[in-house]
């Protein structure tokens, strides 16, 4: 008989908290382009967000384009100086993501 794998029974949590995905605690709304707003250019952008264990941004990139790379970069920026709290796991920070969503529209 093979074994099987062998699991180690972890004490329940002790917060009020265990479990918690990453937060943006300060959202920057970003900026319209001039250039953008002129060309009629709408969309929206999602930006996934590197988060650290202390929540500071560690990267950020375009997962979903609005087909602007205006809108993409304004998004970007946004993102990047928006400020987070970091996902938790068992009571304890960890690195992890948060997507970012930016919509622009023309009114």
């Amino acid at each position: 008989m093979i074994p099987g794998p062998r699991f180690s029974t972890l004490p329940p949590p002790t917060c009020a908290t265990p479990y918690r995905d990453a937060t943006v605690t300060n959202a920057q709304m970003p900026d319209y382009p001039a250039i953008a707003r002129r060309l009629g250019n709408t969309g929206t952008v999602v930006v996934i967000v590197g988060l650290s264990t202390a929540g500071a941004v560690s990267s950020a990139s375009v997962l979903v384009s609005s087909g602007s790379p205006y809108l993409d970069a304004a998004a970007l920026e946004a993102a990047r100086k928006s400020r987070y709290a970091p996902q938790i796991f068992r009571c304890e920070p960890i690195s992890g993501h948060y997507l970012f969503r930016a919509d622009f529209s023309s009114q």
